[in-house]
C-alpha cells in the first residue's frame, strides 16, 4: 500500500484510539522507508497516548534531529520527559516550541506546567498570561492560573479565574468544583451552587465533567448540612472516576509484603553509616488526608525550614529499585547494582532538594506515599526525620473519599471497599517501620494536634532538633505554596470541625467499615 495511504489510515486509527493498529501501521511504513519521520512522529504520540511516556523519547527525538524544525515534536517530547519528572529537559522542549509556534497558547500552557511544578510560580503565572493574550478564551489557560492564585492562597483572584473559564466553557466541571474548594456555601440560593447544579443535570450521565461537579456538589452540600445530598454526590463522583482506573489492591499487597520480607532490621544494620550524612530532610509520610499538610505548613513557618510540598523526587529516584526489588529480592539487586548504589541515590536525592531549598538548613518533604519505602530511606538517609501523621481510620478514608486527586496512583480512593483495604496495608507497613527503627519515627495525631496546637507544635519541633518559633503559631499566614487538596484549610487557623465528621456518614460508610473493623 502507498505510504500516504497507510499514514491516512494510521490518523484513523489514532482518532479511533486503536493505538495497537496504528502501532501496526507505522512499522509498515518504517519497513518501507526506515527514516520516514512522520511514522517517527506518530509512535511518539501513540507511546504517550499508551502511557509510555519513556518509550516515546528516542522516537520524538529522531524527529527533532530531522532536517525541517518540528514544533510538535518539541511539545510532545517536553510533555513525555514532564510525565517522566525530568522537568529541566521537559521545560527546554516546551519553550523550543513555543518560539517554534509563537501564536499557540498550548506549548505556553505545557511550560506553565512545567514551571508550576518546578515551583517557579511567577514564570508559570506569565506562561499562562501571555497564552491567554493569544486565546483570551482559553479555559485550561484560566483555570490553570487560577490554581496558582489558590495554592498561594489569593482566592479572590483564583476565582476570577475560574469563572473566566466557565464563561469560556459553561460545562467545565473542574473550574466549578475549583470554586466549590475555595468558596463556602451557605445557602442553596447561592448563585454558583445553582449554576454547578444545573451544570450537573446537563452533563453526561458519563462524562468527565460530571465527576467534577460530583465532587464540587458534595461538598456544598455538606456544608449546608445535607449529609444524604452530599453522598450522593460523593458516591457518583468516586464511581465515575473509579470506572477509569486500573489499581488493584491485590498487586499493592504483593509489593508492600515484598518490601517488608526485603527490609528487615538486620538488613538495614549492614548499611549504618554509609548513606548521605545529611540532616536536612524532614519526610512527613502518612496516609493522604491524616494531617500531613497541616504538620508541614507548622514545620515551613520556622525560619530555617524551607516546605518542598509533594515532590517526586524520591519516588522517582526508588521507582526501578523498587520494582526490580520486589521482582529479585534485595541480594539480587545488591550483587547486580553494587552496594554503593543506594547510598548514592541518597546523595543525589540531597542535592536534587538543596536545588530548589533556597539555603534551607532543612526540607520537609511531605509526599504520604513516602511510608511505603522507609526502609530505602533509612539507608540512603540515615540522620533523615521522619514524622508519621495519623488520624482516627473513619476519618481518614471519608476525608480521601471525598476528595479527587491530581496523583493517578491513587486509584484505591474511589472505592469504599478498597479504600479500606489500603488502609489495612498501610497500617501493617508503618507496624512493620515501627518494629525496626521506632525511635527514627515521631508519631503526630491529627486529633492532639488540632486539640493542643501549641503542645504538640513544640513536641514536633525538639523531634526535629529545631528551636521553638512562634511564627509555627502562626501557620496559617504563612503565604508560601500549598499544592495539596487542604490549600484552603491550611490558611486558616487549626480547628477541630473535622474531627469525627465520619459520624455524619455513618450509615452509609458501612463497606468501609467493614474492611477496618472486621
Amino acid at each position: 500500500m502507498h505510504r500516504d495511504f497507510l499514514l491516512t489510515l494510521c490518523d484513523d486509527y489514532l482518532d479511533k484510539k486503536d493505538y495497537r493498529k496504528a502501532w501496526e501501521i507505522c512499522h509498515l511504513v518504517l519497513d518501507k522507508e526506515p527514516n520516514n519521520l512522520r511514522a517517527f512522529y506518530n509512535l511518539g504520540i501513540i507511546s504517550i497516548l499508551s502511557g509510555k511516556p519513556a518509550q516515546a523519547l528516542p522516537y520524538l527525538k529522531k524527529v527533532i534531529r530531522g532536517s525541517t524544525p518540528q514544533p510538535g515534536a518539541y511539545l510532545n517530547l517536553g510533555i513525555a520527559l514532564q510525565s517522566l519528572g525530568n522537568l529541566s529537559d521537559a521545560a527546554r522542549h516546551l519553550k523550543k516550541a513555543a518560539k517554534l509556534c509563537p501564536a499557540e497558547p498550548d506549548p505556553l500552557i505545557y511550560l506553565g506546567n512545567v514551571n508550576k511544578e518546578l515551583g517557579k510560580l511567577e514564570e508559570a503565572e506569565r506562561n499562562y498570561k501571555k497564552a491567554l493574550e493569544l486565546d483570551k478564551e482559553n479555559s485550561i489557560a484560566h483555570i490553570n492560573l487560577g490554581n496558582i492564585y489558590r495554592e498561594l492562597g489569593t482566592f479572590d483572584k483564583a476565582l476570577k479565574c475560574y469563572r473566566s473559564a466557565i464563561k469560556a466553557n459553561p460545562n467545565f466541571g473542574d473550574a466549578y468544583r475549583n470554586i466549590a474548594a475555595i468558596k463556602k456555601t451557605t445557602s442553596r440560593q447561592d448563585d454558583d451552587f445553582i449554576a454547578m447544579e444545573q451544570a450537573y443535570q446537563r452533563s453526561g450521565q458519563e462524562s468527565v465533567d460530571r465527576m467534577y461537579l460530583a465532587f464540587g456538589l458534595g461538598k456544598s452540600c455538606e456544608e449546608l448540612g445535607d449529609f444524604e445530598k452530599a453522598f450522593e454526590y460523593y458516591l457518583d463522583g468516586n464511581r465515575l472516576k473509579w470506572n477509569s482506573v486500573n489499581y488493584s489492591n491485590k498487586a499493592t499487597k504483593s509489593l508492600f509484603e515484598a518490601i517488608r520480607t526485603n527490609f528487615t532490621k538486620k538488613f538495614i544494620e549492614r548499611f549504618e553509616g554509609k548513606g548521605s550524612p545529611s540532616e536536612s530532610p524532614i519526610f512527613i509520610v502518612g496516609m493522604p488526608r491524616s494531617g500531613t499538610t497541616l504538620t508541614e505548613q507548622i514545620l515551613a513557618s520556622h525560619p530555617l525550614v524551607y516546605g518542598a510540598g509533594e515532590i517526586v523526587f524520591m519516588a522517582n529516584l526508588l521507582g526501578d529499585p523498587l520494582r526490580e526489588i520486589a521482582n529479585s529480592g534485595i541480594e539480587q539487586f545488591i550483587n547486580k547494582n553494587g552496594a554503593d548504589l543506594l547510598p548514592r541515590l541518597g546523595a543525589k536525592y540531597i542535592k536534587q532538594t538543596r536545588a530548589i531549598s533556597s539555603g534551607a538548613q532543612f526540607v520537609t518533604d511531605k509526599l504520604p506515599e513516602n511510608f511505603a519505602v522507609l526502609g530505602l530511606i533509612r539507608i540512603m538517609l540515615p540522620n533523615a526525620k521522619i514524622v508519621h501523621c495519623r488520624r482516627s481510620p473513619e476519618d481518614t478514608c471519608l476525608s480521601i473519599f471525598k476528595n479527587l486527586f491530581v496523583d493517578e496512583g491513587m486509584g484505591y480512593s474511589y472505592s469504599l471497599k478498597e479504600l479500606g483495604q489500603y488502609y489495612n496495608l498501610y497500617s501493617e507497613m508503618m507496624r512493620h517501620w515501627h518494629s525496626i527503627f521506632p525511635d527514627k519515627i515521631f508519631d503526630l495525631d491529627y486529633e492532639d494536634l488540632v486539640s493542643d496546637t501549641e503542645r504538640h507544635s513544640k513536641r514536633l519541633l525538639e523531634f526535629c532538633g529545631l528551636e521553638w518559633d512562634d511564627k509555627c503559631l502562626t501557620f496559617y499566614e504563612n503565604s508560601s505554596r500549598v499544592a495539596t487538596a487542604s490549600a484552603v484549610q491550611v490558611r486558616e487557623p487549626a480547628h477541630k470541625k473535622s474531627v469525627e465528621l465520619w459520624r455524619k456518614y455513618e450509615r452509609w460508610l458501612k463497606p468501609l467499615l467493614e474492611e477496618i473493623h472486621p
